[in-house]
């Protein structure tokens, strides 16, 4: 079996941990590497026998274009890079949400990455009201003209922790409220599935760009577990 490597952006983030550990687990994928500005404690992230497949690179993201030959190697890319537009200021949330992303990308289609795979988020479009939406979606669209063999963006609604990762009482209200509001996923998703879906999404035939709403998300995952 031909096996693949990947690498993720933002793998300390809800999100990124999720999709590690979905790739950790695939016997498809036999290297993944994390991309971030720190060395993570992997004891946060996976079992113990998933280390070897797992490496670290430390790259400064102001200057990402210093580490060309980081993002070289790879057949697949996962981002979950981004940060919440609250506490940062426009240009922070610029910076982080859409130039970190966008020439971490070029970067990795230069390098001869055929797939990119992006979280971005429920109701981006250009004209939003809303500046973080109007970022994200600038950034779907740069990815999808990028020109790698195929870019999937996937735009969940509330991404809900896993119980395990829960460390506080806030979350857990929090979640015990989302579960109220949202009983049936309609507008939300679950970390675990959300990082499942998107690493058996990547191994699914398909040679066109393509963009995920929260209900293509959940529809993906139903149909895998019936196979």
């Amino acid at each position: 079996m031909k096996t693949l490597s990947a690498f993720v952006l933002g793998a300390s983030g809800t999100a990124g941990k999720s999709i590690v550990k979905a790739l950790i687990d695939h016997p498809k994928f036999d290297k993944v590497t994390l991309i971030g500005r720190r060395t993570l404690d992997l004891a946060n992230i996976v079992e113990k026998p998933g280390y070897s497949k797992i490496e670290q690179k430390i790259i400064d993201f102001e200057n990402v274009e210093k580490y060309v030959d980081d993002f070289h190697g790879y057949d697949v890319g996962f981002c979950a890079l981004g940060t919440s537009s609250v506490g940062v200021n426009k240009e922070q949330y610029y910076r982080i949400t859409h130039d970190y992303v966008v020439n971490s990308a070029k970067l990795a289609h230069a390098a001869g990455c055929k797939q990119f795979h992006f979280i971005s988020g429920r109701s981006t479009s250009k004209d939003s009201w809303y500046s973080w939406a109007r970022t994200k979606a600038e950034v779907e669209e740069k990815l999808l003209a990028m020109g790698f063999e195929r870019v999937s963006v996937y735009r969940p609604g509330g991404i809900i922790k896993d119980r395990s990762e829960i460390s506080s009482t806030g979350e857990s209200i929090g979640i015990y409220a989302f579960n109220i509001l949202d009983p049936f996923r309609c507008v939300s998703v679950e970390t675990v599935v959300l990082g499942k879906v998107m690493v058996e999404n990547s191994l699914r035939k398909i040679e066109s760009n393509e963009i995920l709403e929260n209900a293509d998300i959940l529809r993906l995952w139903k149909e895998g577990n019936k196979q």
